[in-house]
């Protein structure tokens, strides 16, 4: 629950509220609804003086999440705010440079191409991406949309074996795939 005194799901509430007034937009007054409070909470989200982490003053979740990455948070739900409200604002805000570097978006991190409750950076990419090729918002924003285009790519081919990214395993007739770095298999 997002309260004055509990911030940090606020823009996952954000990006919900901005897709599903996408959905529900033949209701158009449900819509507008949703649109109106993912616009609050976008305001409260970015209101420097209430964030926090997630785990603040929740011991049970400390050890698994810290403030350090709400980045790739702020892109998914500007990306979100984006194509719910057509707002360039958010736009703009999607294609800082600051908020790219930040978010570590072009840093190749093979942890941050696998979308995940703590990582929304793919997923803001390939939103991205489907910005640049249906919409083409024009020359101001296309470098950095390049750019998330690229990465989005880069994405989706290391999933590929010849890649090398993934160890790939066969059990009862499934096939699981893990990051070659991670320590857990």
């Amino acid at each position: 629950m997002v309260t004055t005194r509990n911030v940090g799901n606020d823009r996952k509430i954000c990006d919900g509220r901005a897709a599903a007034s996408i959905v529900f937009q033949d209701d158009i007054e449900y819509s507008k609804k949703l649109l109106d409070g993912a616009s609050a909470l976008y305001s409260f989200a970015n209101d420097k003086n209430k964030r926090h982490s997630y785990s603040c003053d929740n011991s049970n979740i400390a050890r698994y999440y810290n403030l350090a990455g709400y980045w790739d948070e702020i892109i998914w739900s500007v990306a979100w705010m984006f194509f719910a409200s057509g707002n360039v604002s958010y736009l703009e805000r999607a294609t800082e440079d600051t908020v790219a570097t930040y978010a570590k978006a072009f840093s190749r991190i093979p942890d941050l191409s696998v979308l995940s409750w703590d990582n929304k950076l793919p997923a803001a990419e390939l939103l991205l991406t489907r910005l640049r090729i249906f919409l083409d918002p024009g020359y101001t924003y296309e470098g950095l949309l390049r750019r998330y285009h690229n990465e989005a790519d880069r994405n989706m081919c290391s999933y590929l074996r010849q890649f090398n990214v993934f160890n790939w395993k066969k059990k009862n007739e499934k096939i699981y795939f893990h990051l070659k770095n991670d320590i857990n298999n």
